[in-house]
Protein backbone atom coordinates (compact mmCIF):
# COMPACT_ATOMS: atom_id res chain seq x y z
CA UNK A 1 0.00 0.00 0.00
CA UNK A 2 1.28 3.53 -1.12
CA UNK A 3 1.42 5.61 1.72
CA UNK A 4 0.42 9.68 1.49
CA UNK A 5 4.47 10.61 1.35
CA UNK A 6 4.67 7.93 -1.22
CA UNK A 7 1.90 9.09 -3.05
CA UNK A 8 3.06 12.74 -2.96
CA UNK A 9 6.34 12.30 -4.10
CA UNK A 10 4.81 10.24 -7.29
CA UNK A 11 2.85 12.97 -8.02
CA UNK A 12 5.48 15.64 -7.94
CA UNK A 13 7.70 13.10 -10.35
CA UNK A 14 4.21 12.65 -12.80
CA UNK A 15 4.00 16.50 -12.87
CA UNK A 16 7.68 17.29 -13.39
CA UNK A 17 7.68 14.74 -15.88
CA UNK A 18 4.68 15.92 -17.53
CA UNK A 19 6.05 19.62 -17.90
CA UNK A 20 9.02 18.68 -19.50
CA UNK A 21 7.61 16.56 -22.12
CA UNK A 22 4.47 19.15 -22.56
CA UNK A 23 7.17 22.39 -22.30
CA UNK A 24 6.69 22.94 -26.28
CA UNK A 25 3.13 21.92 -26.47
CA UNK A 26 2.15 24.12 -22.92
CA UNK A 27 4.78 27.05 -24.28
CA UNK A 28 3.50 27.41 -27.83
CA UNK A 29 -0.38 26.90 -27.54
CA UNK A 30 -2.52 29.40 -28.31
CA UNK A 31 -4.62 27.27 -25.55
CA UNK A 32 -5.01 27.09 -21.59
CA UNK A 33 -3.79 24.35 -20.93
CA UNK A 34 -3.09 22.55 -17.42
CA UNK A 35 -1.98 19.21 -16.14
CA UNK A 36 -3.31 17.56 -12.87
CA UNK A 37 -2.77 14.61 -10.72
CA UNK A 38 -3.91 16.49 -7.73
CA UNK A 39 -5.00 19.89 -6.10
CA UNK A 40 -1.61 19.94 -5.33
CA UNK A 41 0.56 18.44 -8.18
CA UNK A 42 -0.57 20.58 -10.95
CA UNK A 43 0.65 23.37 -13.44
CA UNK A 44 -0.39 25.31 -16.54
CA UNK A 45 0.78 28.21 -18.79
CA UNK A 46 1.16 30.85 -19.25
CA UNK A 47 -2.05 31.39 -21.37
CA UNK A 48 -4.37 29.55 -18.84
CA UNK A 49 -3.20 31.55 -16.49
CA UNK A 50 -3.96 35.38 -18.59
CA UNK A 51 -7.32 33.86 -19.42
CA UNK A 52 -8.20 33.47 -15.76
CA UNK A 53 -6.31 36.93 -14.59
CA UNK A 54 -3.32 35.35 -12.42
CA UNK A 55 -0.20 37.35 -12.19
CA UNK A 56 1.86 34.04 -13.34
CA UNK A 57 1.51 30.29 -13.89
CA UNK A 58 2.98 29.93 -10.11
CA UNK A 59 -0.58 31.01 -8.97
CA UNK A 60 -2.61 28.31 -10.19
CA UNK A 61 -1.70 25.43 -7.83
CA UNK A 62 -1.66 28.02 -4.97
CA UNK A 63 -5.22 26.99 -3.11
CA UNK A 64 -4.88 27.29 0.59
CA UNK A 65 -6.66 24.15 0.87
CA UNK A 66 -9.24 24.93 -1.82
CA UNK A 67 -9.88 22.32 -4.83
CA UNK A 68 -9.14 23.85 -8.44
CA UNK A 69 -12.71 22.97 -8.92
CA UNK A 70 -14.40 25.34 -6.32
CA UNK A 71 -11.58 27.87 -6.86
CA UNK A 72 -11.55 28.18 -10.09
CA UNK A 73 -15.01 26.88 -11.70
CA UNK A 74 -18.54 27.82 -11.20
CA UNK A 75 -20.50 25.11 -9.28
CA UNK A 76 -22.65 23.64 -12.05
CA UNK A 77 -19.37 23.27 -14.09
CA UNK A 78 -17.04 22.00 -11.61
CA UNK A 79 -19.64 18.85 -11.16
CA UNK A 80 -19.56 18.64 -15.03
CA UNK A 81 -15.60 18.46 -14.64
CA UNK A 82 -15.51 16.59 -11.46
CA UNK A 83 -17.67 13.73 -13.21
CA UNK A 84 -16.37 14.18 -16.46
CA UNK A 85 -12.72 13.41 -14.76
CA UNK A 86 -13.74 10.14 -13.47
CA UNK A 87 -15.09 8.76 -16.44
CA UNK A 88 -12.42 9.86 -18.59
CA UNK A 89 -9.98 8.39 -16.28
CA UNK A 90 -12.01 5.39 -15.98
CA UNK A 91 -12.65 4.92 -19.80
CA UNK A 92 -8.71 6.00 -20.65
CA UNK A 93 -10.81 8.49 -23.37
CA UNK A 94 -10.43 11.93 -23.95
CA UNK A 95 -13.54 14.12 -23.18
CA UNK A 96 -15.20 17.14 -23.56
CA UNK A 97 -17.50 19.64 -22.00
CA UNK A 98 -18.49 23.53 -22.11
CA UNK A 99 -17.96 25.10 -19.07
CA UNK A 100 -17.38 28.58 -17.09
CA UNK A 101 -14.38 29.17 -15.61
CA UNK A 102 -14.21 31.78 -12.50
CA UNK A 103 -11.52 33.96 -12.78
CA UNK A 104 -9.55 35.52 -10.34
CA UNK A 105 -10.34 38.86 -9.32
CA UNK A 106 -13.99 38.72 -10.76
CA UNK A 107 -15.82 37.75 -13.52
CA UNK A 108 -15.95 34.46 -15.74
CA UNK A 109 -14.88 32.46 -18.99
CA UNK A 110 -17.17 30.18 -20.85
CA UNK A 111 -14.30 27.80 -22.48
CA UNK A 112 -14.54 24.56 -24.31
CA UNK A 113 -12.31 21.98 -21.97
CA UNK A 114 -11.05 18.96 -23.70
CA UNK A 115 -9.52 16.22 -21.23
CA UNK A 116 -7.35 13.81 -22.59
CA UNK A 117 -5.80 10.79 -19.97
CA UNK A 118 -2.34 10.70 -19.64
CA UNK A 119 -0.24 8.00 -17.54
CA UNK A 120 3.26 8.24 -15.95
CA UNK A 121 4.43 5.21 -14.09
CA UNK A 122 1.25 4.01 -11.88
CA UNK A 123 0.26 7.26 -11.67
CA UNK A 124 -3.10 8.32 -14.02
CA UNK A 125 -2.92 12.33 -14.91
CA UNK A 126 -5.36 14.73 -16.87
CA UNK A 127 -3.82 16.95 -19.98
CA UNK A 128 -6.50 19.60 -20.13
CA UNK A 129 -7.18 22.21 -23.10
CA UNK A 130 -8.99 25.27 -22.59
CA UNK A 131 -10.52 26.99 -25.60
CA UNK A 132 -12.24 30.44 -24.51
CA UNK A 133 -15.82 30.70 -26.57
CA UNK A 134 -15.89 34.24 -26.09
Amino acid sequence: MTTKAQQAKLHEEAIEWASREMKDLMDRSEHGIYIYACDTHTVCNEQLARMLGLGSPEEWAISDGESLVDRFLTPKSASRVVDMYWKAMDDKVPASADVTFRKNGGGKVRANLVLVPIRYKDQDMALHFVTSRE
